[in-house]
């Protein structure tokens, strides 16, 4: 993590290996385009993929003021985004 005049990023980054050999796509599929252009968008955050022979790297910088918490006028707390992010240490994978 890291903190700077705009706020607090989280920066997270992680390496597949151990799977079959790995080459730059020649076009950018729908997941290269969902990954980046929502973390983006909802995020306020920068992805980078490494399309690296022995296996895909990604980093991945997330504005954590776009995660803070929004008060509804009930007083209670509602995450502004519709579904929670889940990031699993073990394996390196997510789902929101």
């Amino acid at each position: 993590m890291s903190t700077n005049g705009d706020g607090t990023y989280l920066h997270l980054s992680w390496k597949e290996t151990g799977g079959p050999a790995v080459r730059q796509p020649s076009r950018t599929g729908f997941g290269s385009r969902l990954l980046q252009q929502g973390i983006a968008r909802d995020l306020d955050g920068e992805t980078h993929l490494d399309f690296a022979v022995e296996g895909l790297g990604c980093r991945m910088l997330v504005s954590l003021n776009e995660l803070q918490v929004a008060r509804a006028p009930s007083g209670k707390g509602y995450p502004k985004r519709s579904a929670p992010i889940y990031v699993s240490a073990a394996s390196g994978t997510g789902t929101g």
